[in-house]
């Protein structure tokens, strides 16, 4: 038998031996977990390397997206300007066309005012016809509100006791009629001229629908329209004129 103090030595060095295999196996277990951790991180750094490489392919995707958005921005410019040139040209070629139909008075019911005026009333043969066209007249005293500033009348004819004021249209529409109505309810005050005639309306176009001529002449207004090259009154036969 062993004695106390061998023995007490013994089992001390057995718990050391004990204690020390414990710390190994926790060692282990450390270990394994820190493989563990390397692993997962290892298996992160794939995963972001993966994710960086997907970003940069789509950084060339967006890079090639914007050449071909740049691209389109530079076709698109192109038939901006393309448009814009058409558009000045076409602005040029209203503006030509505004002015032919601008010399609609002066080219065709002008001309014929004087002869249609002479048919139409009792004008000596001897007395020279005045027409003016395309006048602007203001108000010939102070404007007060309520008051017209100022009217147009497309032409004007005067012979005798009587004096002819025209409205012409390319086409002719009931606003047409309205406005002519509206001068020549205020043509004394802005004609003052004008004061010892008889004002008569008429208003003409190349052609005038039934309907507007209807209306026109329901207000007392002469009509006239193109017909074999010359104007001529288009109201019924027993149509008898406004005087204003």
């Amino acid at each position: 038998m062993l004695a106390p103090e061998v023995m007490e030595r013994f089992n001390l060095i057995e718990r050391l031996l004990v204690k020390s295999a414990q710390g190994v196996a926790e060692s282990r277990e450390r270990g394994k977990q820190i493989d563990k951790s390397i692993a997962e991180l290892v298996e992160q750094g794939k995963q972001t390397d993966k994710s960086i490489a997907e970003l940069a392919e789509q950084g060339k995707q967006t890079d090639k997206r914007i050449d071909e958005l740049a691209e389109q921005g530079k076709q698109t410019d192109k038939r901006i300007d393309g448009l814009s040139k058409d558009f000045v040209r076409h602005r040029r070629e209203v503006g030509k066309i505004a002015h032919r139909l601008g010399r609609l008075v002066e080219d065709f019911v002008a001309p014929d005012l004087s002869r249609i005026l002479r048919q139409l009333v009792d004008c000596p043969e001897d007395e020279e016809i005045v027409l003016n066209t395309n006048v602007k007249r203001p108000h010939p005293t102070k404007w007060q509100p309520g008051q017209k500033q100022n009217v147009e009348v497309d032409a004007m004819v005067a012979c005798g006791y009587y004096a002819l004021f025209n409205e012409t249209k390319s086409q002719l529409r009931v606003e047409h009629v309205d406005h002519l109505l509206e001068v020549l309810d205020v043509a004394r005050e802005f004609f003052p001229e004008y004061q010892q005639y008889k004002i008569i309306g008429c208003v003409a176009a190349m052609r005038v629908d039934k309907s507007l001529m209807t209306y026109a002449s329901s207000r007392g207004l002469i009509v006239l329209a193109l017909s074999e090259g010359w104007m001529e009154v288009q109201n019924e036969p027993d149509f008898k004129w406004q005087e204003f």
